[in-house]
C-alpha cells in the first residue's frame, strides 16, 4: 500500500479501475453514501414501488425506476399519489414504503463486499468520515448498529432532514461541516449518476462505486467521477 501524510489515505490504495485527469492523490475526509455504496439495499428499493403498484392491480411505469432516484421518499410518495391517481393520501404511500423497508434494513441488507476492511482501513489512517443518504434515518441508524459499522461515522446525514434531495448538494455540505476537512481532500463516494454530478458542480471529488442497478450509466459514471472503483473487496487482495 502506498504511503501519505498522516490524517489522510491515498486513492491508489483503493484500487481503482480508472483514475481520471485531476483525481486527488489523496483524501482527508470522506462522505459515503449509503445504499448501494456501502450496503447492499438497491434491489429492495428497486422492487418496492412495482410490487407497492402491482399489488393495487396498477402497472408501473419503468420509468419511475429513474425518476425516484432523484427524489427523497416524501417526495416519491406524493409523485406515486399523483401519478396513479390513488385514493389513499401521500401519506399513507410513505408509511406503507417504510413499513416495507423496515424488515430488509433491521434484518436483510448486508454490508457491500469489503466495506468493514475498508472503513477499518479509512479509521487507521485517521480519516474522518460521514454519511449523507436519501433514506430515512429511523432505517439508517438501525442498520448501521446492527453491521457493526456505525462507530466509525462522525455524522449521519438525510436528505428527509435536510429538506432536499441529492439533486442539490445541501446534505453534502452538512456532512462537510461536521468533518471540518478541506473541500478538495473530501471525496465523496457515491453510485448513482445523480448525486455524483450534483456532488461534482459542488466542487467535490468523487469516487464512484459500481453498483449492478446502475450499470447503464456506468459509461456517464465513469466520465464524472475523479476515480472508479469496482468493488471495496479489492483492497484486501
Amino acid at each position: 500500500m502506498t504511503n501519505a501524510a498522516p490524517g489522510t489515505f491515498p486513492v491508489s490504495n483503493l484500487h481503482p479501475t480508472r483514475v481520471n485527469p485531476g483525481a486527488p492523490e489523496a483524501f482527508a475526509g470522506v462522505i459515503f453514501d449509503l445504499d448501494g455504496t456501502l450496503i447492499d439495499s438497491m434491489d429492495y428499493w428497486d422492487s418496492l414501488g412495482p410490487n407497492y403498484l402491482s399489488a393495487r392491480g396498477i402497472e408501473p411505469d419503468p420509468a419511475d425506476h429513474e425518476n425516484f432516484k432523484t427524489l427523497t421518499l416524501e417526495e416519491a410518495a406524493v409523485y406515486v399519489k399523483e401519478k396513479y391517481r390513488l385514493p389513499e393520501p401521500a401519506n399513507e404511500v410513505y408509511n406503507a414504503i417504510m413499513d416495507g423497508m423496515r424488515k430488509p434494513y433491521l434484518e436483510l441488507i448486508p454490508l457491500k463486499p469489503g466495506v468493514a476492511y475498508m472503513l477499518n482501513a479509512l479509521d487507521a489512517a485517521g480519516v474522518r468520515m460521514c454519511i449523507a443518504t436519501a433514506s430515512e434515518k429511523e432505517l439508517v441508524i438501525p442498520a448501521l448498529e446492527r453491521l457493526g459499522i456505525a462507530h466509525h461515522f462522525q455524522g449521519i446525514y438525510t436528505c428527509p432532514e435536510v429538506g432536499v434531495s441529492k439533486s442539490k448538494p445541501d446534505v453534502f455540505e452538512w456532512a462537510l461541516r461536521e468533518l471540518g476537512t478541506p473541500r478538495e481532500t473530501t471525496v465523496v463516494v457515491e453510485d448513482s449518476l445523480h448525486a455524483i454530478e450534483t456532488a461534482k458542480r459542488a466542487g467535490f471529488p468523487v469516487i464512484a462505486v459500481h453498483e449492478h442497478t446502475a450499470a447503464h450509466n456506468v459509461d456517464a459514471i465513469e466520465d464524472v467521477a475523479d476515480a472508479v472503483i469496482a468493488s471495496f473487496e479489492d483492497m484486501a487482495q
